[in-house]
């Protein structure tokens, strides 16, 4: 990972710890939304 900048995301569910690492010029709110679609979808099963 020399010479690269990434943007570590951290999550903490009653699932588990989850590490993800996003390259330099991701766009986060892309990467926010995908998990508030999924966090919505999985409420509505419930």
């Amino acid at each position: 990972m020399a010479g690269k900048i990434y943007k570590l995301v951290e999550l903490w569910t009653r699932a588990g710890h989850i590490k993800v690492n996003l390259k330099k010029g991701e766009d986060i709110r892309k990467f926010d939304r995908l998990i508030a679609s999924t966090a919505e979808v999985m409420i509505l099963k419930k």
